[in-house]
């Protein structure tokens, strides 16, 4: 019983002097006399409760006044909400009766050794108000949501969907999650997992492409290509390396001129890096709008109904310049000939797709450049 005693005391001593104060101050010694609590920081926020809608809604009896952070609602996925004695009210006053549409799987991937790869959901309830938008989202990290630009957009109400996705990395596992939203705001499906195997493969006219871009850190004979961070070291090379753009895992690999032309081989065996010649050709087979044909159906600011139509799944990854700085993604996907630039020494050439022209473009590029590399079959 005296042990008992001791640990209650300090417990009753800290109740009887907060509720002896009129006001309670966390991290301040002078709490405002309007406020029976206020917190003080200059470097940290306040966590309201954070919960989703069905829990919210599962809150019994909620006060007038009460205040919580519901996940899963409001146009960027999550917004503070508060009880006005009859209904939950955003900050700006509105309504948020209803809720969010019910999702009941997210289908399993398939056709993963092809060059597209088919996912969707099932969608059993609106939750009273119309779907604007559905699809599927994807990551190389789990719980991807609608803030990524790597999503499908496939129509609107309930019902089953499939959505067609590409241009994903060999033996990297995704992570992809179907989605809907109203006007209540947006839900997810389960989440389910696959890795890529490759090589994928799209067969266009009488050659033979990867489906997506070179994801490689060794040399054909097993020696490891440096990967080269630093934007001063970078921009002196003359040897072979590689970085991520913006140095960033998420995001896709790049290769300066160097290591496409290493002797040690940078393709797999069986492929090799495409000529002036072979690009050429290509573009002739797919002859007008080439590059429309070439683009994904995500990731360019517009679109197309012939994106990605021959499965070439040219996404705009972006490119690093000869001093080390990353420019452009969103708007060009730029990849290397394994042509020298006779006339001019310092150059590649290059073949690339930009947000703002329908065509495969040619061009050239300096050496020290970090861009993207397609593989053709031998």
């Amino acid at each position: 019983m005296k042990s008992i005693t001791k640990l209650l005391l300090p417990i009753c001593l800290l109740v009887v002097s907060i509720s002896s104060h009129a006001q309670v101050g966390i991290g301040t010694n002078t709490p405002a006399a309007s406020s029976q609590l206020e917190v003080n920081s200059t470097t940290k926020g306040f966590l309201p409760p954070r919960m989703n809608v069905t829990q919210r809604n599962s809150i019994v009896n909620p006060a007038e006044g009460l205040i919580i952070y519901c996940t899963n609602r409001g146009s960027k996925g999550g917004e503070p909400e508060y009880f006005n004695g009859l209904n939950w009210m955003t900050m700006l006053g509105e309504n948020v009766s209803g809720d969010i549409p019910t999702i009941v799987s997210t289908t399993a991937i398939s056709n993963v050794n092809s060059s597209t790869f088919s996912s969707g959901g099932v969608i059993t309830s609106d939750g009273g108000k119309p779907i604007t938008v559905r699809g599927i989202c994807w990551s190389k990290s789990t719980n991807p949501t609608i803030a990524l630009t790597t999503k499908t957009i496939d129509g609107t109400g309930i019902g089953t969907f499939t959505s067609i996705i590409g241009g994903l990395d060999i033996g990297i596992t995704y992570f992809v999650r179907a989605y809907a939203t109203n006007n209540i705001g947006t839900s997810y499906g389960p989440e389910v997992t696959f890795a890529v195997q490759g090589p994928l493969q799209v067969t266009i006219g009488t050659q033979v492409w990867s489906a997506n871009n070179l994801n490689v850190t060794k040399y054909r004979n097993g020696d490891v290509i440096p990967e080269v961070k630093d934007a001063a070291v970078w921009s002196k090379l003359t040897t072979g390396a590689w970085c991520y753009y913006d140095n960033d895992t998420t995001k896709r690999k790049l290769y300066n001129w160097y290591a496409i032309n290493d002797s040690r081989g940078l393709a797999p065996i069986g492929w090799h890096i495409p000529s002036n010649t072979e690009w050429d050709t290509l573009s002739s087979i797919l002859g007008a709008q080439s590059g429309n044909q070439m683009k994904t159906n995500y990731g360019w600011p517009s679109s197309d109904i012939n994106y990605n139509s021959s499965g070439f799944n040219g996404y705009p990854n972006g490119m690093r310049f000869n001093d080390g700085a990353f420019f452009q993604s969103g708007v060009s996907e730029r990849w290397w000939a394994n042509n020298e630039v006779v006339s001019e020494t310092v150059n590649g050439w290059v073949r690339y797709l930009f947000a703002y022209s329908n065509n495969l473009e040619v061009g050239q590029a300096l050496k020290y450049w970090g861009l993207s590399v397609r593989c053709i079959k031998d």
